[in-house]
C-alpha cells in the first residue's frame, strides 16, 4: 500500500499514513505491535501538534491522539480501578442508591488517586457530558479523601473547561485540547480571536478570566476593526467614543492607535474626530502633523508645556514648509516665535538673521548685528557692521543706543589711528582701558583729546589718570596732579588710593602736609590708619579739643601718645579756645 501522507501524532505515540488508493487512514504504533484502519474518503491534510495530529478534509477535521491510561480504564466495561469504581459511586449516590457507600469503601485507600484520574481524564474528553460526569465523580470522591486535595486544580480544570467548550462551538470553530490551551496561554487564545474578529467572545474571556489588560486590548481591535467598514464617520466615531466611555478601564485605551488606523485607511477626518478624545499630547502630535494639521499640532504642543515636543514640531514645520509659510504660521503662537529665535540663537543665528528681516525687528537685527561685529576679525568689516547697527537702531526710534553705536564706531576708528601711530594693539579695548594705556605711556596729548572726543567728565577721567599712576608708582605724576588749585576728586581719597597700592611714603606726605589736605581730613585719615602722633598734631592745629578727647579714648594704654594729647589740650585750655576746626 502505497502512502501518500505520514505524519506523527503527538510526541512520537504514533504513525499516521493516509492512503489515497485505499482511502484509508493507518495509525501505527511505535512498537508496530498495533494498527488501526480508518476509512478516509477525498482530500485529507494530517498535521503534527503537541498532543495529537489535526487531520484536515474538505468537510471536518478529526483530532487523533493517545488516550491516558487512566481515560481507557475508566471507561473500560467491566473495569475496576479506581477511577471507574468512583465513577459508578458517583453515578448510584445520584440516583440515590445505597451502593455508591458500598463503592467507596473499595476505593478507601485510592480515593485520591481516584480523583486525580477523574480530574485529569475530565481535562482530556471532549464532550461536555462526560467532562460533568468525570467532574462530578471528583466532587464526590473529594469529600470523602481523607487526604486533602488541592482544590484550586479542582477550580482550574473546571475554568479550563468552560473556556475550551466555548471555543470548540461549531460558530467558533478553535478546537483546542487541554494541553494545547496551556501551552499557549490564554492570552495568546484571546489573540487568536481577535485576529478572527470574534470580539464578544474575547470580551467574555478576559471577563470570565479576570485579565487586568485584556477588556482594553479587546475594544482598541475593535476600533480598529470598526474605522475599516463603511459608514459615516460621525456615526462611527460616535459609536467608538462611546463604547471607550463605557469600559470599566478607558484609562488603558489609546484612541490614536484607532485613528492611525483609520488615517492609514484614508479616513482623515474621521481619524481627526479620535484624536480630539486623546488625553496625551505627545501621541496626538505626530499623527496630527501625519495628517496635515500642522496648525493643531503645534498649538497642542505649545500648550502642553513640553519644550521637546514643541522644538519637534517646529523644527518639522521648518524642513517641510517654504519659508514664507512657515514664518507665516509660526508668527500667530508668541510662544512659538520664542523658541524658534532661541534655537536659531544657539544653532542657526544666519536664519535668526533672516527672521529679524522679515518681521522688521530692527531692534533684534541691530543686537544680532552687533554680536556679528564683536565677532569679526577685520577692523574694516566691523566699522561697517557697526554703521550698519547705528541705522537699525536709528529705525527702530532708540536714539540712547544709536549714539552708543556711533561712539563705538567713532571710538575703533580712534583705535585704529592710534594702533597706526604708536605700533600697539588698540583695536578691541574699552575707552577706559585705551585711556589707561596712554596715560600709562605718558601721552597725555592723545589722551586729552579722546577724552574731549568722547565727552568724558573730569571726574572720570582724573580717576583714569590716578589709578593708572597708583598701579605703575608713579607718585610724582600724583603729587604734580594734587598740587592743582582744583581737582576733581577729593585729596582723601588719593591718600586712600596711595595706601591700596603700597605708596606708603607719599600717603604721609599728603598726611603730614597741610598743602593738600585741612585739618578735619588730616585728622580722620590720620586715625583711621593708625597714625595717633600725626592725628593729635592735626587737632591741635585745628584747635579742636574735642577730637583730642576723642583720640584720648582712642589711645588708652599708650603713655606717649597720651603725654603728647594732655600737652596739646593744656595749651589750647590754657588759651581758652573753642573746639571748632579752622
Amino acid at each position: 500500500m502505497d502512502l501518500t501522507e505520514i505524519t506523527w501524532c503527538g510526541n512520537k505515540d504514533a504513525l499516521l499514513g493516509f492512503s489515497v488508493e485505499a482511502n484509508q487512514l493507518l495509525i501505527l504504533t511505535p512498537n508496530g505491535s498495533s494498527t488501526i484502519v480508518y476509512g478516509m474518503f477525498g482530500f485529507i491534510c494530517a498535521v503534527p501538534e503537541i498532543d495529537c495530529a489535526r487531520i484536515f478534509t474538505l468537510t471536518s477535521q478529526e483530532l487523533v491522539r493517545k488516550l491516558p491510561q487512566s481515560l481507557v480504564e475508566i471507561f473500560s466495561i467491566g473495569s475496576m480501578s479506581p477511577g471507574a469504581t468512583l465513577k459508578l459511586a458517583s453515578e448510584e449516590f445520584q440516583n440515590r442508591s445505597h451502593r455508591a457507600d458500598e463503592y467507596l469503601r473499595k476505593i478507601e485507600n485510592d480515593l485520591k488517586q481516584a480523583v486525580e484520574d477523574c480530574l485529569a481524564s475530565a481535562s482530556i474528553v471532549i464532550d461536555p457530558k462526560y467532562q460533568k460526569i468525570l467532574m462530578s465523580a471528583a466532587q464526590f470522591g473529594k469529600a470523602f479523601c481523607k487526604v486533602p486535595v488541592k482544590s484550586a486544580n479542582f477550580s482550574q480544570i473546571c475554568k479550563n473547561l468552560r473556556v475550551l467548550n466555548a471555543l470548540r462551538q461549531h460558530r467558533i470553530g478553535i478546537p483546542l485540547t487541554m494541553i494545547q490551551y496551556e501551552t499557549l496561554s490564554a492570552e495568546v487564545v484571546i489573540d487568536r480571536c481577535l485576529q478572527r474578529r470574534l470580539f464578544p467572545l474575547a470580551a467574555k474571556l478576559c471577563d470570565f478570566l479576570q485579565m487586568p489588560f485584556g477588556p482594553p486590548r479587546v475594544l482598541a481591535h475593535w476600533a480598529c476593526f470598526k474605522v475599516t467598514q463603511d459608514g459615516d464617520d460621525m456615526d462611527i466615531a460616535l459609536a467608538i467614543k462611546k463604547r471607550f466611555k463605557e469600559s470599566s478601564d478607558s484609562s488603558n485605551i489609546s484612541y490614536c492607535d484607532v485613528a492611525a488606523k483609520a488615517a492609514d485607511c484614508g479616513k482623515s477626518a474621521l481619524a481627526i474626530q479620535l484624536l480630539e478624545s486623546e488625553t496625551s499630547v505627545s501621541k496626538q502630535v505626530p499623527l496630527l502633523i501625519k495628517l496635515g494639521q500642522e496648525a493643531t499640532a503645534l498649538s497642542k504642543a505649545l500648550s502642553s508645556g513640553d519644550r521637546d515636543l514643541a522644538y519637534s514640531v517646529i523644527l518639522h514645520l521648518r524642513k517641510n514648509f517654504n519659508s514664507s509659510d512657515f514664518h507665516m504660521l509660526i508668527r500667530k503662537y508668541p510662544l512659538g516665535r520664542v523658541l524658534y529665535e532661541s534655537y536659531c540663537e544657539a544653532h542657526d543665528p544666519e536664519s535668526l538673521q533672516d527672521w529679524y528681516v522679515q518681521e522688521d525687528d530692527y531692534h533684534s537685527q541691530a543686537l544680532h548685528q552687533i554680536e556679528r561685529a564683536m565677532a569679526a576679525t577685520r577692523t574694516e568689516t566691523r566699522q561697517a557692521i557697526l554703521i550698519n547697527v547705528q541705522d537699525l537702531f536709528k529705525k527702530a526710534k532708540n536714539e540712547p543706543l544709536a549714539a552708543l553705536a556711533e561712539d563705538h564706531s567713532k571710538l575703533l576708528k580712534t583705535q585704529t589711528n592710534l594702533e597706526e601711530k604708536t605700533g600697539k594693539n588698540f583695536v578691541g579695548l574699552t575707552l577706559h582701558q585705551t585711556l589707561e594705556d596712554l596715560v600709562m605711556t605718558e601721552d597725555l596729548k592723545s589722551a586729552d583729546k579722546i577724552r574731549a572726543d568722547f565727552k568724558l567728565s573730569d571726574r572720570r577721567y582724573a580717576w583714569i589718570k590716578l589709578n593708572t599712576w597708583a598701579r605703575t608708582h608713579k607718585w610724582h605724576e600724583i603729587k604734580k596732579y594734587a598740587k592743582q588749585k582744583k581737582i576733581p576728586v577729593q585729596m582723601t581719597q588719593v591718600v586712600k588710593l596711595a595706601r591700596e597700592h603700597g605708596g606708603q611714603e607719599a600717603a604721609n606726605e599728603f598726611l603730614v602736609s597741610e598743602e593738600y589736605l585741612n585739618n578735619e581730613d588730616r585728622f580722620n585719615l590720620s586715625s583711621e590708619f593708625g597714625m595717633y602722633f600725626e592725628a593729635a598734631s592735626a587737632a591741635f592745629a585745628g584747635k579742636n579739643v574735642e577730637a583730642l578727647t576723642s583720640l584720648e579714648a582712642l589711645c588708652a594704654g599708650r603713655d606717649d601718645i597720651l603725654k603728647s594729647i594732655q600737652g596739646y589740650k593744656a595749651k589750647l585750655i590754657g588759651a581758652a579756645v573753642t573746639s571748632t576746626w579752622r
